[in-house]
């Protein structure tokens, strides 16, 4: 299974286009129609050539990465939203998608960066590393092309060579794993691996990133790998704090390296204490705080211990098949039910978390039907924790609710759907009371997602006042963040424009929908291909709107960029937006004929019938 004829995957995601590509994969843009948002999918491409057991191993890990990163809830962390499974058993990862650019492309432009951005993009990474460390996960792949910058907030991705801490499993399936410039020493020599060596690939980062070169060169990966063990780098330039860290990260030993309050010290001199970036780091600290000494989840665990031999000769297994094997998420949940029973105060908690991944698991086999009661009993044990401990178990309520509510979803049992659906809303409000920069936009979303619902049971009376919240909580994420959420923003206004006018209420149609085109002008500046179809879009309902209100001769030139925008994209996908295209000519020529301008009507309502034939 991967995109079909309409450029569909999983019959939910629509493509949107190629975000880019190297040699073993490639990340696409795509909407998600069940959630109405903008993705990233990453596809992988494993050569021809390599056996059946390594094609699977390269399978294997791309699924891991996906567990992996769905365990870690960070703002420095890309978050994965879906695992969609390929009839070849490839994985299909569905992520946030960054709006910015990755530091190896600002570094190919400007090659060195000043000091103070540096570290303040090495204390940013540093927390998030922080937090993968925290689960036992080490990322291996610390480097430039990996770190994505997005405004202020830097994002680390791509864990598809992450490993439990201590585990070797993927040494084992053929060699070392990493870049060659910014593995670590004990890393190329094919030693366990430990947060500290994911430290040093940070230095190894941050030292290109000031010093305009990588800390070691040689002609040849081989020669490479003796220069990181045996060779001490050219002294940064830098000075300060600043090489301090360097000098302290890029140590043979990884026991005689710097500590991460340290580093997090050294950092902090560069920055200064006020910059945006470090007050995200200190968010980030302290919420990690609070999840460190939650006991770790055995999902992954027990994914590498069914992963550590040689994997079956199985090319002509399909769907259905791998869907009857046995899961290792299951068996955690055994396991925890197990231990539950008999100490329920310690293991409920990863009892839930475990039901919630084996949901995960069985989404991406569009098993939903099954997916429903592990989704009821860890929203039924976290509703018990909150009782005893709120303030530590609400999120985890919040998260089953909103993941049971869209389970409901996908089953089409929207009444059941609704109720849910309000408690998560209700629980992401008080969870955004106290920690609005976390909270909020899943407060956001999920205020969208019951707007949607009340409109699919015809309660749009209901619905207006619930997206009129989503608007304004979208309102205050674009003041914080305009970069980010003036799409989610647009978004939101065209969603309550659709459930007023289900209540006729034109009127008060229209400053939302000119607000949307204004935002949508300004994006499409920006960054014309990926957002032009959204002012299209707007445009469109905008002119609807002022005919819906009789303001003809206002109508007349918001069709006419309408019809001037959607020419634009039906050159580049005809089989996408021609239909849309006709359909704009045809209204643009009602409009020319109520203000008896038929001359001109004439030959725009012949484009629209030639078009249409």
């Amino acid at each position: 299974m991967g995109w079909d004829s309409e450029g569909v995957l999983a019959g939910r995601y629509r493509k949107l286009g190629r975000i880019g590509q190297g040699g073993m994969g490639a990340v696409w843009r795509a909407y998600d129609t069940g959630l109405e948002r903008e993705v990233a999918i990453k596809e992988l491409w494993v050569p021809e050539q390599v056996s059946e057991q390594e094609r699977r191993v390269w399978y294997a890990r791309m699924g891991r990465e996906a567990r992996t990163v769905a365990r870690l809830r960070h703002p420095g962390i890309v978050t994965v939203y879906d695992r969609v499974m390929g009839e070849d058993g490839r994985p299909w990862i569905v992520m946030e998608l960054i709006q910015g650019q990755s530091l190896d492309h600002l570094l190919t432009e400007r090659q060195a960066l000043p000091e103070q951005q540096v570290a303040a993009i090495g204390l940013a990474v540093l927390e998030a590393l922080s937090a993968a460390h925290a689960h036992g996960i080490v990322h291996r792949d610390v480097k430039p092309a990996n770190l994505l910058l997005e405004g202020d907030r830097i994002v680390l991705t791509d864990f598809g060579i992450a490993a439990l801490e201590g585990d070797a499993t993927l040494t084992r399936t053929g060699g070392v794993l990493g870049t060659p410039a910014y593995m670590s020493p004990e890393q190329i020599a094919g030693q366990t691996v430990t947060p500290a060596s994911d430290l040093w690939s940070l230095a190894a980062t941050l030292y290109a990133a000031v010093e305009g070169r990588r800390p070691f060169t040689a002609p040849t990966h081989g020669a490479l790998f003796v220069a990181i063990a045996t060779q001490d780098p050219a002294p940064p330039t830098c000075g300060g704090p600043l090489a301090q860290v360097l000098s302290g990260l890029l140590r043979k030993d990884p026991a005689d390296r710097l500590s991460v309050p340290q580093i997090r010290d050294l950092l902090t001199t560069v920055t200064g204490p006020d910059t945006k970036l470090n007050a995200q780091a200190r968010r980030s600290a302290d919420q990690q705080s609070a999840t460190c000494a939650d006991t770790l989840n055995f999902t992954d665990d027990l994914t590498l211990l069914h992963g550590t031999g040689p994997l079956p000769d199985d090319r002509g297994r399909t769907q259905s098949s791998r869907a009857a094997a046995p899961l290792p998420e299951q068996e955690a949940v055994a396991l925890y039910r197990r231990l539950a029973e008999t100490d329920p105060d310690r293991y409920r908690p990863d009892l839930a978390r475990a039901l919630n991944d084996l949901g995960h698991t069985l989404y991406g086999l569009e098993r939903f039907a099954e997916i429903l009661p592990l989704r009821q009993e860890a929203v039924a044990i976290c509703r018990e924790l909150v009782e005893v401990d709120p303030d530590r178990y609400r999120p985890d309520l919040a998260y089953s609710l909103s993941h049971l509510s869209h389970t409901l979803y996908r089953l089409d049992r929207f009444a059941e759907e609704l109720p849910v659906e309000q408690e998560a809303v209700a629980v992401y409000r008080r969870l955004a009371e106290a920690d609005p920069d976390r909270y909020r936009p899943d407060l956001a979303q999920l205020l969208s997602n019951l707007g949607h619902t009340l409109n699919r049971l015809d309660r749009h009376a209901e619905a207006a006042p619930v997206r009129q919240e989503a608007v304004a909580v979208y309102r205050r994420l674009a003041e914080a963040d305009p970069d980010r959420y003036r799409p989610d923003l647009v978004q939101a206004l065209n969603d309550l424009g659709h459930t007023l006018y289900g209540l006729e209420r034109f009127a008060e149609i229209l400053p939302l929908r000119q607000e949307a085109v204004a935002i949508c002008r300004e994006l499409v500046e920006v960054d014309p291909d990926r957002y032009r179809p959204d002012l299209a879009y707007s445009l469109s309902h905008l002119s609807h709107t002022l005919y819906r209100l009789d303001r003809f001769a206002e109508e007349l030139p918001v069709e006419q960029e309408a019809v001037a925008v959607y020419r634009r994209l039906a050159e580049a996908d005809p089989d996408r937006y021609r239909p849309d295209l006709a359909q704009l000519l045809s209204n643009l020529g009602h409009t020319l004929n109520r203000l008896d301008r038929h001359a001109e009507a004439a030959p725009v309502r012949q484009e629209a019938d030639t078009i249409r034939q």
